[in-house]
């Protein structure tokens, strides 16, 4: 949709303000939420059923762009909430109209989350979140009335219904949406730098050690790297792969589905698709260290395949993926948490300095 679009208003909305590249139009968007440009006659009807005046800064939007998925999907906050300690997420923006799942009338809309998930009618839902439906972005009008300027709060159904301010307008709440990596833990975010610079500068081997003594939980842009790499050992990525859990990727029929049920999984699908992808490819091309998913030496013999049903997952595991790869196999190192230990003592005092 044209983010050009000429409409005119009351008075200067959004001012200054650069919409480019503020929507993501993957299909999924255009599928459940990007709705035709509302006429009047639409916005009329829809305000009449959800019983509320829509902000002109929430329309004039609309009349840009009808909903979608944004670019910038987190907004920051001074309280923790079920998301995060400093911020919330939002999946999507809903349009005006009713025929896509997500607009404020469709199946999806404001008055099913208030009817079914029993949100507090406060006004109106217009974001949706990652939780798939156990927070809510609402615009609160309890304080302004049905014809007012409305608050933009969010609402979060784990803790019984609790409400967080988040912006005293819809056009406030838009301006300071920031990009994921924004709130990324500034430990995290060197310390991941240092480790890839590390690796960078040696050799394949190291990758090894660290993929045998890695904690998963730990940002994934190490594995990224690692994984992104042609001359990474193929014995490096098959471990790296049945330690992602494969299986559990493939309850999934494709990238969309992961992304609407368990949002929190997506970065470990792509990884898994990439090296299912390049592996396919050719794209790894030595191959010294050894792995078995059915004997893997590294979990005391564990089968890893024995947690594969072909008939029970919605994709298929590629065959090439149950390769037995013979070579040489390392002792775990004693790196602390997958750390190598040449740079363990840089990210202690890194660490220290940044809590000064």
């Amino acid at each position: 949709m044209d983010i050009l679009n000429d409409v005119s208003c009351e008075k200067m909305t959004f001012e200054n303000y650069d919409f480019t590249d503020f929507w993501d139009d993957i299909d999924y968007s255009l599928d459940e939420y990007v709705e035709e440009y509302p006429s009047d006659e639409m916005i009329e009807s829809v305000e009449k059923e959800l019983g509320y005046k829509l902000p002109e800064s929430y329309i004039w939007l609309m009349k840009q762009h009808n909903g979608g998925i944004t670019t910038k999907s987190c907004f920051p906050t001074n309280e923790p909430t079920t998301w995060a300690e400093d911020h919330i997420a939002i999946t999507g923006i809903s349009g005006i109209g009713r025929k896509k799942r997500y607009s404020l009338c469709g199946e999806f809309g404001s008055q099913f989350m208030i009817d079914e998930w029993e949100y507090p009618a406060i006004g109106v839902a217009i974001c949706d979140c990652p939780s798939a439906g156990h927070d809510m972005i609402f615009l609160d009008y309890r304080e302004c009335g049905p014809k007012g300027e409305p608050k933009v709060v969010h609402v979060d159904q784990e803790h019984d219904y609790k409400i967080t301010h988040l912006a005293d307008t819809f056009e406030e709440f838009i301006c300071g949406l920031k990009d994921e990596e924004f709130f990324e833990d500034e430990f995290d975010k060197l310390s991941t730098d240092l480790i890839i610079d590390f690796l960078s500068k040696n050799t394949p081997q190291e990758r090894q050690l660290l993929a045998i003594s890695w904690n998963f939980d730990n940002p994934k842009k190490v594995i990224q790297w690692i994984v992104n790499q042609p001359d990474t050992d193929r014995g490096t990525i098959l471990y790296l792969y049945w330690h992602m859990s494969p299986t559990f990727c493939k309850n999934f029929s494709d990238r969309k589905e992961c992304e609407e049920n368990e949002s929190w999984y997506l970065e470990d699908y792509d990884i898994i698709n990439t090296i299912e992808k390049n592996w396919i490819a050719d794209f790894y091309k030595n191959q010294i260290y050894a792995f078995n998913p059915n004997n893997d030496v590294y979990c005391g013999g564990y089968d890893w395949t024995s947690e594969y049903d072909k008939n029970k997952v919605k994709v298929k595991i590629p065959d090439e993926m149950f390769k037995i790869l013979d070579g040489e196999t390392l002792e775990k190192p004693e790196w602390e948490e997958g750390i190598p230990s040449d740079i363990s003592d840089i990210m202690d005092k890194l660490c220290d300095a940044l809590d000064d």
